[in-house]
């Protein structure tokens, strides 16, 4: 099995033929398992695979192929070593995948590639199979043999997933073949998403939250320390009604340390970080499938047990995109003026028509603070123009290369401006795990242009523009489908923007009500001016 997703995916991508779509490639897929499964010996399996290439027609000599050469330095990624096993494969077949390997289809690929070379990939959605909520074991086989190989050749940061991916093939290949039920099946794509440890990433569906409970409490939190700390309300009334108070910082839940529920959700949470993953836990680490819950929980240094109520979800009237925007809810000031000298802009208010206006406010305070925890406007460019003396490189940016599956060429990022008479105060930067993406990425470009100091913590690192994946059954997922990296190649995936202060929020800091990554800011601030 694992050498049928290697060849199915490697024609898939590589094939001339194929990449026209006008075979299915799917169906040859679910035609080829029995046949591959019922092969008894190295010789029978070569010879099915040479009688299925020699089926789909001649290859023909790509002589533009031949005039191709591709920097070692992109070719970091691409891994086809597999095709040489003498192990596994005959040498006819191997001389037969090296030709097709080497006169490789310089067209749009059918299966992969969007027609602007910039846009994200795009995979998989014209065959949703939509209601295969269980499907068979070959369509099984199938969603893992899509997925492995829209990672293997397409994703920028395979190198960083922190496993070999070989071994996560061969690790799946049997759990997915032998699934027995529904839910254990999602459980299983879930944590497939899940191994490539990227942010952007993770599969949620009505089958995983049968599995996680559509009960959810009241109340929003974030994990401090391993407890579950009260840090807001979905619904006010309901959580007086429990005695919930901001704060209450829970350490069990029906008699389960919340340590050891974290470590059950992390298996199917997909994130580039710890960080990420634990606030990534949160939004569904109370949920349960009844509609009470037994909690321990430490008040004021007091632990104290009582049973709250959980409701279903959908009693709170919110779809996913306003559950997102109430569970994040920003209610601080667009901009302001702290201590009288010091500039604060939220970036994830601020809306690009109103940069210039703002910018003109804050030019001549001593320093400015951009808060980056939340998800900007795309103004960041517009930012940079005043804080720059010059036009300078900021980010590398790598994107998939065009006939050449697993090949990521790169281009250099540039912001600023040519500028006289540039911001001359102090600048900083607020992170901290809900700095992801375009945050980073504005990150990045205001440290290039002038001398900056990030306060916080760990950001999400995840960044560049997400390709979107179809798992069978129509359950889409995200990844990360551009690379973003420093101009001098430092990485940010999993790394994230990196605190010149590191600042974490504290349990005693939530009950205070106080925004200590701020706090520290200004008190930093304070010194250096």
């Amino acid at each position: 099995m694992e050498t049928l997703c290697k060849v199915w995916g490697f024609l898939k991508y590589y094939h001339p033929i194929i990449a026209k779509g006008k075979t299915d490639w799917d169906q040859q897929l679910i035609k080829h398992i029995p046949l591959v499964i019922s092969a008894k010996n190295r010789q029978e399996l070569s010879k099915l695979y040479m009688n299925w290439i020699d089926s789909l027609g001649k290859v023909k000599v790509c002589k533009k192929c031949r005039g191709i050469v591709i920097p070692d330095s992109l070719k970091k990624l691409l891994d086809l070593k597999w095709l040489e096993n003498h192990d596994i494969f005959s040498d006819s077949l191997i001389a037969k995948l090296e030709f097709i390997r080497d006169n490789r289809s310089q067209r749009i690929n059918y299966n992969s590639d969007k027609s602007r070379l910039v846009a994200p990939v795009s995979f998989e959605d014209r065959q949703p199979y939509p209601g295969m909520a269980f499907p068979g074991m070959e369509y099984r086989l199938l969603s893992l043999f899509r997925f492995w190989n829209v990672i293997n050749y397409y994703f920028p940061y395979k190198e960083d997933i922190g496993e070999d991916w070989n071994d996560v093939l061969k690790e799946m290949t049997n759990h997915i073949k032998n699934a027995k039920d529904t839910i254990e099946y999602q459980l299983l794509i879930a944590e497939l998403t899940a191994r490539i440890n990227d942010s952007h990433s993770g599969l949620t569906n009505k089958y995983i939250m049968q599995h996680i409970g559509w009960y959810q409490v009241s109340f929003r939190i974030k994990i401090i320390d391993e407890k579950a700390v009260v840090t807001g309300f979905y619904n006010d009334s309901l959580s007086r009604a429990d005695d919930i108070q901001y704060g209450d910082a829970i350490v069990s839940a029906n008699g389960k340390p919340i340590s050891e529920i974290i470590g059950e959700r992390s298996v199917y949470t997909c994130a580039s970080n710890r960080p990420r993953k634990l606030d990534k836990i949160s939004w569904f680490l109370l949920n349960g499938n009844n509609d009470s819950l037994r909690i321990t929980f430490d008040r004021d240094g007091k632990l104290f047990q009582k049973s709250i109520h959980r409701y279903m979800i959908r009693n709170f009237n919110l779809d996913w995109k306003s559950w997102w925007e109430i569970t994040y809810a920003d209610t601080s000031e667009k901009i302001r003026i702290l201590n009288n000298h010091i500039g604060y802009i939220n970036m994830g208010l601020l809306q690009l028509k109103e940069v210039s206006t703002v910018m003109k406010q804050m030019i001549n305070t001593d320093a400015m603070i951009f808060d980056m925890r939340n998800y900007p406007n795309g103004t960041a460019m517009s930012i940079a123009k005043y804080l720059s003396s010059k036009r300078i490189a900021f980010a590398r940016y790598s994107s998939p290369r065009k006939g050449n599956p697993g090949i990521f060429q790169e281009r250099m990022e540039y912001g600023g401006a040519e500028n006289s008479h540039p911001y001359k105060g102090k600048v900083v930067i607020l992170t901290n795990e809900m700095t992801i993406s375009q945050a980073e990425y504005s990150c990045m470009l205001i440290q290039a242009v002038i001398p900056t100091t990030i306060i916080g913590s760990q950001t999400a690192g995840a960044d560049g523009d997400i390709a979107l994946f179809t798992f069978p059954g129509g359950y889409k997922v995200a990844f990360s489908g551009h690379g973003i990296f420093y101009p001098d190649e430092r990485k940010t995936q999993r790394i994230g923007i990196v605190p010149d202060i590191k600042v974490e929020q504290t349990i005693d800091g939530v009950r205070k009500r106080k925004d200590e990554i701020l706090e520290r800011a200004v008190q930093f601030l304070s010194t250096e001016i």
